[in-house]
């Protein structure tokens, strides 16, 4: 164990260091009381205003706290907001994280779109509570190896630092969470919303299928003039679908509101590429990811003949949830008009009475 880790922690033992980072560590401990292992993030004494940076942290855990999803880390407990020391206290993960799958190899347009599947489902819940993450990046995206994919570290009483030296690698060349940022995060902080966050999640993706950042830069005024203007085609990249890759530089699109309005139209896009792919189990697919292989049932597909794959549509597996099928765009002001007229007629009838 790290000789500066403490034994104790609130409630909790504590029995390793798990990691370590500029906005504080993170051990893992034992709940003696419900006999688990838990992760316990301890934060970093912040600088500016102790008072205010307390009171973010207390409202934005208690707002945390209330997201129950399965794509989202949960959060067991906190310190409070008097507390000498602040810590949040979550769920203990097992497996590993999407940076260090990248650095491996880059995931094929298949295991990208089962990963931004689960993680826009996790982001749609968020933003439907309230909650922007903020911090979207692949060192927050946790794959367990059911093909769990989870959502972690929300942004809770931080922002981006842009004077941060961690962000600096060598040669002075820019690294972290800027290069996953949306132009707005970067320049107006005031201006973050949901669509910050799926700005990242295009960011995410062009750079775990491609290797490298839709605006590459090595310094801070060099990634802001890039963020003013287009990222690089993904298809000119890599071997992508034209119509994946419209939804990739859609969400990096400069201004927010040519972005898609929410999280569930990026899923609905995410849906057609998957089911034109005719993948229907996500788990099967991430599980993947982790081996290096592509699931038998993907592979017996392309190997199928061609009288095989016009098999009726089956439905999307997801997390153990199956999907209705998607409702067309025109059916619900179809149904508002019938029942109005409905309305209307009995109306008269009732009138004429």
């Amino acid at each position: 164990m790290d000789d500066d880790a403490p034994t104790t922690i609130d409630r909790y033992s504590v029995r390793g260091l798990l990691g370590k980072g500029a906005m504080g560590s993170v051990y893992l401990g034992f709940d003696d009381k419900l006999g688990r292992e838990v992760a316990i993030k301890v934060i970093a004494a912040g600088s500016g205003d102790e008072e205010q940076l307390r009171q973010r942290f207390h409202r934005e855990a208690r707002a945390v706290a209330m997201l129950h999803h399965p794509n989202i880390v949960e959060l067991l407990d906190y310190s409070g907001q008097g507390a000498e020391q602040l810590f949040l206290v979550m769920e203990r993960l097992q497996g590993t994280t999407l940076d260090k799958l990248v650095e491996k190899r880059t995931l094929d347009e298949t295991q990208a779109a089962a990963i931004a599947y689960e993680m826009a489902d996790a982001l749609g819940h968020a933003h439907d509570k309230g909650i922007v993450h903020r911090d979207i990046k692949p060192e927050n995206i946790f794959i367990e190896p059911s093909g769990r994919i989870v959502l972690t570290d929300f942004g809770i009483a931080k922002g981006i630092d842009l004077t941060d030296k961690t962000f600096v690698g060598a040669g002075t060349k820019l690294v972290g969470t800027p290069l996953f940022a949306s132009l707005e995060q970067l320049t107006q902080p005031q201006a973050v919303g949901p669509r910050s966050d799926l700005f990242a999640l295009g960011a995410v993706l062009y750079n775990a299928m491609s290797g490298v950042f839709p605006y590459p830069a090595d310094s801070l005024g060099e990634l802001l003039r890039a963020l003013r203007g287009a990222a690089v085609p993904l298809k000119s990249v890599v071997q992508v679908s034209g119509t994946f890759d419209a939804l990739i530089m859609r969400l990096l699109q400069s201004d927010p509101a040519a972005r898609p309005q929410h999280a569930r139209e990026v899923q609905r896009a995410l849906r057609g590429v998957l089911e034109k792919a005719r993948v229907f189990d996500l788990k099967a697919e991430i599980r993947g990811v982790l081996t290096g292989q592509k699931p038998a049932r993907a592979a017996e597909r392309e190997a199928a003949p061609a009288k095989d794959k016009r098999s009726p549509r089956k439905t999307l597996i997801v997390t153990q949830r199956t999907l209705a099928p998607a409702r067309p765009a025109w059916l619900v002001p179809v149904i508002a008009i019938g029942i109005a007229t409905v309305a209307i007629a009995a109306g008269a009838v009732w009138f004429l009475r």
